[in-house]
């Protein structure tokens, strides 16, 4: 498919699929930067670095749990059928992907982090936070979209931007010094990553191989 074949079934879209798509995003990117303000707010947008045992508890309830739940609510609202057909396991190689995961990053984080909880909070924010329900959210359904309507190269590309949008608003939303061309190479970094993950997705078909990949970039 030519670039102009990709934009013409772009163009020839019902409006109430983009709008479908539209309100998807606005949905994604008020729950994150929604939760992004009220723990800033709170002073509790920290670096892992600042993170102690006792305030393990508090960030899972005013941040990780919020987006946990928050996230789950998006995609059963919008598409429930194709949540759990990313989540489903196919085959050995995707067992093989989440064993390895689940060691590699057990092995890394607590080699850096001596401290269990905070340890394991870190685990839990790499992999699940950072790794699984945004990889589900932006490539197991937003892509996923695109791709089946038939977009082509532009599937890639579009989804990308999303991914890019997302991370420029919150760096905007949780940095008051912030300005435009501090911003702006943070969203370009985060749409080539976005793209990426896309590439990476339907080339391997496996929603886990990409958010042990996301949930890697993160820890470092």
């Amino acid at each position: 498919m030519t670039a102009k074949d990709s934009i013409d079934v772009f163009k020839k879209l019902p409006k109430k699929t983009l709008v479908k798509w539209a309100l998807f995003l606005i949905a994604v990117y008020a729950l994150y930067d929604g939760v992004y303000i009220w723990a800033d707010s709170k002073r509790l947008m920290l670096d892992m670095s600042d993170v102690t045992s006792g305030l393990v508890p508090i960030l899972v309830m005013h941040i990780d749990l919020p987006l946990l739940i928050g996230s789950v609510l998006i995609c059963l609202l919008f598409d429930r059928r194709r949540m759990l057909a990313a989540l489903a396991i196919r085959n050995s190689r995707e067992i093989l992907w989440m064993a390895l995961g689940a060691v590699s990053f057990v092995a890394v984080v607590f080699f850096k982090e001596p401290s269990g909880t905070v340890a394991a909070y870190e685990i839990v924010q790499a992999l699940v936070i950072a790794g699984l329900l945004e990889e589900l959210l932006f490539r197991g359904l937003f892509f996923s979209w695109l791709d089946a309507a038939g977009c082509g190269w532009l599937a890639y590309f579009v989804s990308g931007l999303a991914w890019g949008a997302h991370y420029g608003i919150r760096a905007i939303v949780t940095s008051s010094t912030m300005t435009f061309w501090a911003v702006l190479p943070v969203a370009i970094f985060g749409a080539v990553v976005g793209t990426l993950a896309a590439i990476i997705y339907k080339k391997s078909g496996s929603l886990w191989l990409v958010a042990y990949l996301h949930g890697a970039l993160s820890l470092l």
